[in-house]
């Protein structure tokens, strides 16, 4: 039996396939040679049936014969990525190449309509990408050791469907559509990758609070509004408020924070659709009265010996 009867006994070969570089490996048989130990395990034969030899052709297997057929380096299968919402021509798009861009994908899906808001575009992409049982493997290790410290229920065995899960979760990317189309090419520019979504929204109007305030609600947008003109129109801070951890999320998934100096705040800017924060306090624990009478009877105990120690060295 020769490698191709093997292969038409398998069902052919898979679309992909490198015939130019098949490998055979064939266990070492030295019969009447004793040795302690060998430095050679198998013998390695590479066959090419894309353009084969005589001697490629009349390769004969043997048992226990081992045929590996690799897939071809430059086969790719087509890769898919979709955009969404205020572009001419929405819907899923087949990449040519690994070169293309987001202003790419624009530009072959029309542009933008007229109520397309490119400030608040967002980019979703996977947070892994053909992950298989080994990486599953790793990171369940890892979530164990972080749900241990927490003091969490461990994860479960690895199966399927934590795979599947794995492959298809998405998180925003933080992209600035409207400088991308104004400097194409540029680092803020990505390179696209399988199964990324791109999303325009219409141009938003409002803006939103969430969180410690006493109002939590929708605020029309205008030109110049603050931080602290939002905050007025939710009715300030709430008594439990950490006013100094506040931050706010734009459309495209952008986070800015507060930043403190000394005394003073310096609040981030408002844009159309921004998503305003204020976190809560965490609440103090406060001492029993057993943990109280304990402290102070430690410290009695302390001040007494350094009392007794002071008057025994004068």
């Amino acid at each position: 039996m020769g490698v191709q009867d093997l292969v038409l006994l398998a069902d052919g070969y898979r679309d992909g396939a490198a015939l130019q570089n098949i490998e055979v490996s064939r266990r070492l048989r030295m019969p009447g040679v004793y040795q302690k130990d060998s430095a050679v395990y198998s013998m390695i034969k590479e066959i090419n049936l894309a353009n084969p030899s005589k001697a490629d052709l009349e390769f004969k297997l043997l048992p226990f014969d081992i045929v590996s057929v690799r897939k071809s380096p430059v086969y790719k299968e087509q890769i898919t990525v979709s955009v969404e919402g205020e572009v001419v021509f929405p819907g899923k798009y087949t990449l040519s190449g690994n070169a293309e861009r987001i202003s790419d994908l624009i530009k072959r899906a029309g542009g933008l309509k007229q109520k397309g808001f490119a400030g608040g575009a967002m980019l979703l992409r996977n947070v892994y990408r053909d992950v298989s049982a080994s990486d599953v493997t790793v990171l369940s290790s890892k979530n164990s050791l972080i749900n241990t410290q927490s003091g969490k229920t461990a994860a479960g065995a690895v199966d399927s469907s934590l795979i599947n899960t794995l492959n298809k979760q998405q998180k925003p990317v933080g992209i600035r559509l409207d400088q991308i189309l104004n400097n194409p090419g540029s680092a803020e520019d990505l390179f696209l990758v399988e199964g990324d979504i791109l999303k325009v929204p219409k141009e938003l109007q409002t803006i939103q609070t969430f969180g410690a305030v006493n109002v939590p609600k929708q605020i029309v947008y205008y030109d110049g509004i603050s931080f602290r003109d939002a905050l007025r129109e939710s009715g300030r801070y709430s008594l439990n408020a950490s006013r100094k951890n506040a931050y706010v999320i734009y459309p495209n998934g952008q986070v800015r924070k507060t930043r403190n100096f000394l005394f003073l705040r310096f609040y981030p800017s408002i844009k159309p659709g921004t998503e305003i924060y204020v976190p809560e306090k965490r609440a103090k624990v406060k001492l029993s009265t057993g943990e109280v009478i304990g402290i102070v009877t430690g410290l009695t105990s302390l001040i007494s010996v350094l009392v007794v120690l002071t008057n025994a060295t004068k």
